[in-house]
């Protein structure tokens, strides 16, 4: 009440008690006697609002401009460098590579987008260093207005690089799938035209691989030949993106069982007592005997096989494997190592 809340005037003027105590109906009829009346300090107060809600209004156009408009422009604006390849860039860095790169350089932005860039920025600063900065109704429906026709221009922009980069990763995919071609055996010398077709009659026809990956092959060529007259589609790049790595998926299994049965070309596999399996070969020229049924490694000293500090694991590289000359004292210091009197193959 002597705040003067007009809810708690309304409340006594018009409100009707169905319980009271006495406090209430007294309270009522002061009220209509006029002897209950607001404070000099809430007289005061009140007077004060009208001039605090118009200096808020006033801070609630500028507090848009720094959070909604400032950053609905310059957010997409680093988006597009992003996507073009370049590093996250800083608000001024930002403005300086619209200008030098995307007007001046690659001219794919009119001045009118560098101008809305810069103004917009440069009202953020002013705002930032000056918080009784002044932003009028008419600045921000400007600027709401150059924003719209910024975010226009920009998402045309990004679309179009997104089409084009998207597109150009078929090359980039293309040339990884012959690239991989060419690391299977004889397939070195072979001509770029040639290769997709030798690799379906070697691996293809012949049954080593399903028949799907012959038309994944049929698309793939189909493709790059699009691309080349500059006919393909975002729905054909997809799709034979995704037949490419399919098809690497399988040349690397190929490739990766193709070494696996040259290393084990050059071991010396065998089984002693009772089915124990073993193995002889040269490593990294040193030659090594593991015992799988004790998971130990042995080293040839020349004489005979010595536990070795070697871990099974870590001798996977089949690179390092060289081919190994058996011998029949190789055998009978395996022998001797493995404490048996007989191995069989």
């Amino acid at each position: 009440l002597k705040d003067a809340h007009s809810v708690m005037f309304t409340f006594l003027r018009d409100g009707v008690p169905f319980y009271d105590r006495g406090l209430y109906s007294a309270w009522k009829e002061l009220l209509k006697l006029g002897k209950i009346r607001p404070s000099n300090e809430a007289i005061d107060m009140h007077m004060n609002v009208g001039t605090q809600l118009i200096d808020r209004a006033k801070k609630m156009f500028a507090d848009i401009v720094v959070n909604e408009i400032y950053n609905s422009v310059l957010s997409p604006s680093q988006a597009i460098l992003m996507l073009k390849g370049y590093n996250p860039t800083t608000p001024k860095e930002t403005v300086k590579m619209f200008k030098d790169v995307l007007l001046e350089k690659e001219k794919c932005i009119t001045k009118k987008e560098v101008e809305i860039l810069e103004e917009t920025v440069g009202l953020f600063k002013k705002i930032e260093h000056d918080k009784n900065y002044q932003v009028t109704g008419t600045d921000l429906d400007r600027l709401i207005k150059n924003s719209e026709d910024y975010l226009k221009k920009i998402k045309e922009m990004f679309k179009e690089i997104s089409e084009s980069k998207t597109k150009d990763s078929i090359i980039t995919s293309y040339n990884e799938l012959l690239n991989q071609l060419k690391s299977l055996p004889g397939y070195q010398k072979i001509e770029e035209k040639e290769l997709l077709l030798k690799f379906e009659m070697d691996y293809v026809k012949s049954g080593k691989l399903p028949a799907f990956v012959k038309e994944s092959i049929k698309d793939i060529v189909k493709a790059k030949q699009d691309y080349d007259k500059g006919k393909i589609s975002g729905t054909e790049v997809n799709k034979v993106l995704k037949e490419i790595r399919n098809l690497l998926s399988e040349i690397k299994t190929l490739r990766d069982n193709n070494i696996l049965a040259q290393a084990n070309r050059k071991k010396f596999s065998f089984s002693y007592a009772d089915n124990k399996q073993a193995e002889i070969f040269s490593y990294d020229k040193k030659i090594i005997l593991i015992d799988f049924n004790s998971n130990e490694t042995f080293e040839f000293d020349g004489k005979q096989f010595k536990k070795s500090s070697i871990k099974k694991e870590n001798l996977n590289d089949t690179s390092k494997l060289d081919n190994l000359k058996m011998s029949g004292i190789l055998l009978d210091c395996a022998k001797i190592c493995l404490k048996t009197d007989e191995i069989t193959l």
